[in-house]
C-alpha cells in the first residue's frame, strides 16, 4: 500500500550518489520547510485521510497511485452514502493530491468528473445540520474545574490549561502550541502571542489579552502562574507531558489531550453525555458566554481571531434573538 510522504514539495527525490553533499543537505532542508507549510494536525488529518483511501482502493483492487477519476468519483460515493460530511471529503481530496504530488504522479482529484461528484454531494447535503461539539460556558467550565486535584502536577496543569484555553478562546493546537517564550506578565493580565495559527498559516502572528480577574477562584492568569511556579518551567513548551515520579517531562501535550481532558472532566463533573463536548468547547464557550454578557461583536472576535464576523454574529444572534423581538407583545 502506498504511504502518506513526510510532504507535498515539489522538490525531486535526488539520490545521495547522484548529488553533491551540499545539495542534498540542502533538499533535506527544503524538504522540512514544506512540511512546516502545515500544522501538525493537518498532516495527522491528510494520513488519516491518504489510508482510507488507500485501504478502500486495494478492497476493490484499484490502484491509489496513481489514482484514475474514475476511482476517485467511486470512493467520494461511497464516502458520501456512508454518511461523511462534504468538508470531510474535501480534505480527503486534498490528502490525495498531496500523495501525488509528493511521489512526483499527476493527480485527479480535481478532474471534471471529480467536481461534479462534489458539486452533486454538497447539494444533496444542503440543508442536513452539521453536528457541533457543546460550548462550555463559563460556570459550566468551573464544574469541571473543580474536579481537578490540584495537589498534584498534572491537576494543576491541567487546570491551567483549561482556564487559558477559554479565556484566550484558543483552538486546541494553539492552546498546546504555547510556549513560555509566548508570554508576557503584566500588572492587567497576561499578553499572549499565538505565532500561528488555523486561519494565519503564514505566521504573521497574533498578540490577545487575557485579563487578570482579582478575587475569583477561577482566574486564568493566576492559575497560569501556578503551573509555571510548580513546574518551573523557564523556556520552551508550557504544558508537557508528566514522567514517571511524577515530574514534568520534555513532550508538548499533543492538541488531542485536550479533547480528552475535557471528556474526563465532564465525566468526573456529572455529565452523562460527554460526547458532546471536545477541544473545540473551550473556544465555543467562550464565544458563547461573552455574547450572553452582550459583549462587543468587534471586541469578540479580536480576541476569537475569527476572519469572518459573520461567524461570530451566529453565536451573537443565537444569544440575543430574543431580545426586542417584533412580535413580543401579541396576544396580550
Amino acid at each position: 500500500m502506498p504511504t502518506m510522504p513526510e510532504t507535498d514539495s515539489d522538490v525531486p527525490l535526488i539520490a545521495e550518489s547522484q548529488t553533491s553533499p551540499a545539495l542534498t543537505s540542502a533538499l533535506a532542508s527544503a524538504r522540512d520547510y514544506a512540511i512546516s507549510s502545515r500544522s501538525d494536525a493537518t498532516w495527522r488529518a491528510y494520513r488519516h485521510d491518504w489510508e482510507r483511501f488507500a485501504s478502500w482502493c486495494a478492497s476493490v483492487d484499484q490502484p491509489a497511485l496513481p489514482a484514475d477519476a474514475s476511482t476517485i468519483c467511486a470512493f467520494l460515493a461511497i464516502e458520501a452514502d456512508a454518511g461523511l460530511a462534504a468538508a470531510t471529503l474535501t480534505r480527503c481530496l486534498a490528502a490525495i493530491r498531496v500523495v501525488h504530488q509528493g511521489n512526483q504522479q499527476a493527480s485527479a482529484h480535481n478532474a471534471p468528473a471529480v467536481r461534479e461528484v462534489m458539486r452533486g454531494i454538497r447539494n444533496r447535503q444542503k440543508g442536513r445540520p452539521s453536528p457541533k461539539k457543546a460550548p462550555l460556558i463559563d460556570t459550566d467550565l468551573t464544574l469541571l474545574v473543580d474536579t481537578l486535584d490540584t495537589t498534584t502536577l498534572a491537576g494543576t496543569r491541567d487546570r491551567a490549561l483549561l482556564l487559558i484555553g477559554f479565556a484566550a478562546a484558543l483552538r486546541r493546537s494553539e492552546l498546546v502550541g504555547i510556549d513560555v517564550e509566548h508570554l508576557t506578565f503584566r500588572p492587567e493580565g497576561l499578553t499572549l502571542t499565538i505565532p500561528f495559527s488555523k486561519t494565519d498559516q503564514t505566521g504573521d502572528g497574533a498578540e490577545i489579552a487575557v485579563p487578570a480577574i482579582a478575587q475569583s477562584r477561577y482566574c486564568p492568569v493566576a492559575a497560569l502562574n501556578a503551573w509555571l511556579a510548580v513546574s518551573a518551567l523557564t523556556e520552551g513548551a508550557v504544558f508537557r507531558r508528566m514522567r514517571r515520579g511524577p515530574s514534568v517531562g520534555k513532550d508538548r501535550l499533543s492538541d488531542s489531550t485536550v479533547a480528552k481532558l475535557i471528556k474526563q472532566c465532564a465525566r468526573d463533573a456529572g455529565h452523562e453525555n460527554v460526547s458532546m463536548f471536545a477541544g473545540h468547547s473551550l473556544r465555543r464557550g467562550f464565544i458563547t458566554t461573552a455574547a450572553r454578557n452582550r459583549a462587543d461583536v468587534f471586541a469578540i472576535a479580536a480576541q476569537s481571531r475569527h476572519r469572518s464576523l459573520d461567524t461570530v454574529r451566529e453565536y451573537v444572534d443565537a444569544e440575543t434573538r430574543f431580545d426586542d423581538h417584533p412580535g413580543s407583545g401579541m396576544f396580550q
